[in-house]
């Protein structure tokens, strides 16, 4: 059996359902502050539980009769950490901390956590490669960083055999839009679609490396499958290696959903990074993983769940 922190959020969930379809049982251990039950119910093969990671008897409970973690459960929104920056220690780091001495107790054979590409700031290389130095520009950046040493340390001192994975932009359908904490592209098709006009954060040349949620998935299963292997202990990206600007995101948006609004600019986010592109040479060489899904196929699929009823923001959004 496999345990998914955050399983009810937007990757959580994927995941879940993928491991699901594998045959593989699934137990999904979530607060439900941002995630929603509906993503996990009504499958035989995947159990639910409400709670929250920083409370050690919920981790202890979920742990039962599980062989491998995926550690997703986190604050996950840098304007959010900005605000309560206690709150992102809280989740992040302490409750990074209780599912990690958990896991030590009760003898799981492999572990990944989901680390963040802002742990890199502005690293000043592109791509980014995982031994560019890290600089991070955010609270949020900060807090995973903090998790991301603690997974590796408890590896190399007697705990679960671990490796930390740096997401890079992840969207796909699933993905919230209704929340100012909203990916772009997610915020961008539910304003297309409703006729909405957007607003570009900046001067929209900002970059960055977006992969699909399938293929994140797909880097999670082989992360967990080569924990306890060679890989172990170490980090690797997450992306497709190649960026693309905002604007340009917004322009590929638009041109999908049909005519769409001139954009608005509006002032720089705290934190954000200027440029970001993955190199995913070691994860290709040392897991296995090259993402599939180009962007236009993917921004296609994300279109296709809210065609039918433009006005349902839901239909697009969903952690």
């Amino acid at each position: 059996m496999i345990l998914i922190t955050g399983g009810a959020g937007f990757i959580g969930s994927a995941l879940a359902r993928e491991r699901a379809a594998a045959g593989e049982r699934v137990r999904v251990l979530d607060d439900f502050s941002t995630g929603r039950r509906d993503r996990v119910s009504g499958n035989p093969l995947i159990e639910v539980r409400e709670g929250d990671i920083r409370d050690p008897a919920a981790v202890r409970g979920a742990l039962e009769g599980v062989g491998r973690v995926a550690h997703l459960a986190a604050l996950a929104s840098v304007p959010r950490a900005e605000l309560d920056p206690e709150a992102a220690a809280r989740v992040n780091v302490e409750g990074t901390l209780v599912v990690l001495g958990e896991s030590r107790q009760a003898g799981v054979s492999a572990l990944v956590y989901a680390s963040s590409c802002s742990v890199y700031g502005e690293a000043g290389e592109r791509p980014i490669a995982e031994s560019a130095p890290l600089k991070p520009r955010s609270v949020y950046a900060v807090t995973k960083l903090a998790g991301e040493r603690h997974v590796l340390l408890h590896h190399r001192t007697g705990g679960p055999p671990a490796i930390a994975l740096r997401f890079f932009n992840v969207y796909g359908p699933g993905q919230p839009a209704d929340s100012p904490y909203s990916g772009v592209l997610a915020r961008f098709t539910a304003q297309a679609l409703a006729g909405k006009r957007s607003e570009i954060h900046g001067d929209g040349g900002q970059t960055r490396d977006f992969v699909f949620v399938a293929d994140v998935v797909d880097a999670l299963v082989l992360a967990l499958e080569g924990a306890s292997g060679g890989p172990g202990g170490q980090v690797f990206n997450v992306g497709t290696g190649r960026s693309v600007s905002v604007r340009e995101i917004w322009r590929l948006v638009a041109d999908a959903a049909g005519p769409a609004l001139t954009p608005t600019f509006g002032p720089v986010r705290a934190g954000d990074m200027r440029h970001a592109a993955a190199d995913i040479r070691q994860a290709a060489e040392l897991l296995g993983f090259r993402a599939r899904v180009p962007l236009r196929e993917g921004i296609s699929r994300l279109l296709r769940p809210a065609a039918g009823n433009p006005a349902d923001a839901s239909a697009v959004q969903g952690i």
